[in-house]
């Protein structure tokens, strides 16, 4: 739970990116609120805000790589804020709920189609080739998690195992089993040449570490 500090700060980066849009705190500030409170509803225990802050870092760190810079700080923030995990459309009902959030404070209709799309990525089914910066970008921020500390990724495991704990251990297991095996089929983890350099290595050995734990349990 973010203390009031924290939600400040996360508020504070909201207005700041809707400003790049001309749009002023007044009319954007009633969306922040909705947004931080879609983030800290009690079934997220991974999917909150924690993970936009750190997603927000990671993609500041990237300076003016970007193609559609506001586009990605956009999708970062609304690529979550539908989540269920019992259901298989969260990315898309995540683009509705970013439509009805920006059409009305005046964001373009191109915009939203480039945020929508940066979203659908974030399904992380199928990654085009070549990717996108923009994708890249946003993609590598949302698996950063995955090249985290040992400690840092030892928790977000926990997390990942209270969101989905009207699952049973056999069935948690096999599909916990099937995302990291698909991670580490692929032939980078990480899209950007920053964290294939920062974060591949160590997302590797966490990745199998997890792998023979749910082996053994």
């Amino acid at each position: 739970m973010f203390n009031l500090e924290q939600l400040d700060r996360m508020m504070a980066q909201w207005i700041e990116l809707c400003e790049r849009e001309k749009i002023p705190p007044l009319i954007s500030f009633p969306v922040g609120e909705e947004i931080l409170s879609a983030y800290q509803s009690p079934q997220r225990y991974y999917h909150n805000l924690q993970h936009i802050s750190e997603m927000l870092k990671i993609a500041g760190k990237f300076n003016q790589q970007f193609h559609h810079r506001n586009e990605v700080f956009y999708a970062i923030w609304f690529h979550d804020i539908v989540y269920d995990p019992k259901a298989k459309n969260n990315e898309e009902s995540s683009v509705e709920a970013m439509k009805n959030s920006l059409s009305p404070l005046g964001i373009s209709e191109l915009s939203q189609q480039i945020i929508a799309e940066l979203i659908l990525v974030t399904k992380h089914e199928k990654i085009p080739i070549p990717c996108d910066i923009d994708m890249a970008i946003l993609l590598d921020a949302d698996l950063a998690i995955l090249g985290a500390e040992t400690w840092r990724y030892e928790l977000y495991t926990q997390q990942i195992r209270q969101e989905y704990s009207f699952v049973d251990d056999a069935t948690y297991r096999q599909g916990r089993s099937d995302f990291l095996q698909k991670m580490l089929s692929r032939p980078w983890i990480f899209q950007t040449d920053r964290l294939r350099e920062l974060g591949e290595p160590l997302a590797r050995k966490n990745i199998q570490y997890e792998l023979d734990r749910l082996d053994r349990s």
